[in-house]
């Protein structure tokens, strides 16, 4: 049925059939069917079931912007839905609060319904029983607030306390047994006291949890992601979240799920994360790889109703990519690998899924907000205000899958992460031991990690000492790095630079590259390896590893006097100073007669607002030989900023920008835009621009600005 039909059919009615057909596809053997219409909840976004098996949604007021979110502006509400009649489509609606300001979650635990109203998670209460909340209280503050809807998600009720063999919970279930997670997004700087009496300041993405009563607070794992959203926990209590922008965008990838685990660093490489202590020089591996797709709600499918197969699958909705993905868990290692594919889908642009649920019948309730959404959303940048949400139903009609019925049941190595993650202090020697195993990086990271959060230097550094493989001596180092940087000596980590293992001479080299004062003990190493034949590999490694020194004067000094090397030409251009050492631009403009090309891009990388005359005369001199090839001339010349080229530079930059090099080209494009030109070579530019490839034309257009000359303005 065309939306326009669907259209003249509300205005005649008052609302949308109950039963429109969804522009939505499910596997054969389901269904799929509309539960609610406009007249019960417009764009929801987010859902949990109570012990009641009423429904409650966050429901949004529509378009919004930024400066709305960041004003707290109370336009949005909680529904309460209900089935009076038992046939699985919600038929009452209640307005369970409202003036709420951009809810991010939902959860019901014991009578209450919490959400996430950034900068607090609210606590609310109907004490009278009319399914109206009539208390509300503030039950985190995180204080912060960007506006950009990426602040705050949840908050999510994690696992129940393990039970006994006669199915007793350990200790009880009391009101404080359970934990309460939420997610911390954007980069604001927030600070804390945690559950030990630590203060805790940070600016990265993080999973926290705390007692139902807000006591025991803990980062759960941190993230250079932008926005951690929905979490969902395995059968056995592993934590698996759903996030965007887990990584730079690249070959089609971008956003995922992870396995999380405490301690864990994941997400981009950048500033925030920075401020935490890693366990390895690496971020830690994403799970599910899903591109632009911004996955919101994720859940775990508890029942069999489906058939065994579905048991313990991951269910996840794609607002992008307006899906909601099934994700089959495989243990793979101490962590899990899944097989995905879609479970609903839809060609309709404005499907856009937020969230899915469990309901007590094994079937699937799915949700969709609609297209009021464009918040800070690179991808949503259409608001469709007439488009209202909707939530759908997906049942089983056909027989249930019974293939590949095998049990999600955790490896030896989940175990021993596991393990890891309760280890005490009597436990140092046996976790390096356990680190002699073939692990990855989960487990690699559990046993750091606990090593750290125990915190005894003396007890790993024994264990360095006494260490049988290469792992416990990689594991080892790291631990003592972020136990007690200040207590690990050079002397420690020396004889692992030029390890034969990777992993553990990229671990010794990472570490060593947060000490820039042990630059001086390692520059007869340096010169030891900028005098052998080196690959190419090798070649950039070295470089790599000069340029993280290069602070250090002893190693500022190695490097002007090795300036003949092209890896220590290239190690200056990389160190990221902010001023340049006195001793490089002399041995800049020695390197330049034997090495003139690398010599200048270095020159050029240097925080140089006016060169040092050695140097600048050493430029000069090579930018006017016509002996010299035409990319090294103009090279120079472009290393001479504000300089004032003569008539002779200036014809030859001239005749390259319309060279048959695009190389030869964009050259000259640069020096025109870095150098100073008379009245008079400007108007001769202008009347070469016309013959200018249109890709320079932009770069060109800039050396103009320069000049209020008239006649150059009308050239």
């Amino acid at each position: 049925m065309s939306r326009w039909v669907l259209s003249i059919l509300a205005f005649v009615s008052g609302s949308l059939p109950l039963l429109a057909d969804p522009p939505l596809k499910v596997p054969p053997g389901f269904s799929i069917e509309k539960v609610t219409d406009t007249s019960l909840v417009k764009f929801p976004v987010a859902v949990d079931f109570d012990d009641k098996g009423r429904l409650f949604v966050t429901e949004m007021a529509g378009p919004i912007s930024r400066e709305d979110v960041a004003a707290k502006k109370p336009l949005h509400k909680i529904v309460m839905l209900e089935d009076t009649n038992a046939d699985g489509k919600f038929d009452k609606a209640t307005t369970y609060a409202d003036g709420l300001p951009f809810p991010e979650g939902i959860m019901h635990y014991r009578g209450s319904i919490y959400s996430a109203c950034p900068p607090q998670i609210l606590k609310f209460t109907d004490t009278d029983g009319d399914g109206k909340a009539d208390k509300r209280e503030v039950w985190f503050d995180g204080k912060t607030l960007t506006g950009c809807a990426n602040d705050m998600h949840g908050p999510f009720l994690g696992p129940a306390p393990a039970r006994t063999e006669k199915g007793l919970p350990v200790g009880g279930e009391g009101e404080n047994d359970r934990y309460i997670y939420w997610t911390k997004g954007a980069f604001a700087k927030q600070e804390m006291t945690l559950g030990n009496g630590k203060r805790f300041t940070t600016r990265a993405s993080h999973v926290f949890r705390a007692k139902p009563d807000g006591s025991g607070l803990e980062v759960m794992m941190t993230g250079g992601m932008d926005n951690p959203v929905g979490l969902a926990f395995t059968s056995s209590g592993d934590l698996i979240v759903s996030n965007t922008f887990l990584q730079h965008p690249a070959d089609g990838k971008r956003d995922g799920l992870i396995h999380a685990i405490p301690g864990g660093i994941w997400g981009k490489d950048h500033d925030p994360i920075y401020e935490h202590a890693w366990t390895s020089p690496k971020t830690m591996p994403i799970m599910t790889h899903m591109g632009p797709a911004a996955p919101v709600g994720i859940r775990r499918y508890a029942s069999g109703k489906f058939g065994e197969s579905y048991r313990d699958n991951l269910f996840c909705a794609q607002f992008n990519l307006r899906k909601i993905s099934r994700h089959i868990l495989e243990p793979w290692g101490s962590t899990y690998r899944t097989k995905d594919s879609d479970f609903v889908w839809s060609d309709d642009p404005d499907f856009h899924p937020t969230d899915v649920i469990e309901d007590k019948d094994g079937s699937l309730l799915v949700v969709d907000t609609g297209g009021w959404y464009k918040l800070c959303c690179p991808s949503s940048q259409l608001v469709k205000a007439d488009v209202f949400g909707g939530i759908y139903r997906v049942r089983l009609v056909g027989k249930p899958d019974t293939q590949n019925t095998q049990m999600l049941v955790p490896s030896k190595a989940h175990d021993a992460r596991r393990w890891a993650e309760r280890a005490t202090r009597e436990d140092v020697p046996k976790l390096l031991k356990q680190a002699d195993w073939p692990t990855d990086q989960h487990l690699d990271h559990a046993i750091t990690y606990a090593l750290i959060r125990i915190g005894d230097y003396e007890a790993v550094a024994e264990g360095l000492l006494k260490a049988n493989s290469t792992q416990t001596e990689r594991v080892a180092l790291a631990a003592m790095e972020a136990i007690a940087p200040n207590k690990l000596k050079s002397s420690d980590v020396m004889g692992y630079l030029a390890s034969t293992d990777g992993p553990l001479r990229e671990t010794a080299w990472w570490i060593a590259g947060k000490h820039p004062e042990w630059g001086g003990e390692l520059v007869g190493y340096f010169r030891k390896q900028l005098d052998a034949k080196l690959s190419d590999a090798e070649r950039e490694e070295l470089t790599m590893q000069l340029s993280k020194f290069a602070k250090n004067e002893l190693v500022q000094k190695l490097l002007a006097e090795t300036s003949g090397n092209s890896i220590s030409l290239k190690a200056m251009a990389r160190a990221g100073l902010k001023t340049t050492p006195e001793s490089w631009p002399m041995a800049l403009a020695t390197a330049a007669k034997t090495n003139p090309m690398d010599a200048i891009a270095t020159a050029r990388a240097l925080p140089m607002k006016t060169p040092p005359t050695e140097l600048t005369d050493t430029l000069k001199l090579i930018s006017t030989d016509v002996k010299s090839l035409p990319a090294v001339r103009l090279a120079a010349l472009a290393a001479l900023p504000n300089s004032s080229p003569n008539a002779e530079s200036f014809d030859f930059v001239l005749s390259q920008l319309t060279a048959e090099s695009s190389t030869a080209r964009s050259a000259a494009a640069d020096v025109f835009t870095r150098s100073n030109f008379s009245n008079e070579q400007l108007t001769k530019l202008a009347d070469t621009l016309k013959k200018v490839n249109p890709v320079e034309l932009g770069k060109l257009l800039p050396a103009f600005a320069k000049s209020t000359n008239a006649t150059v303005g009308v050239a």
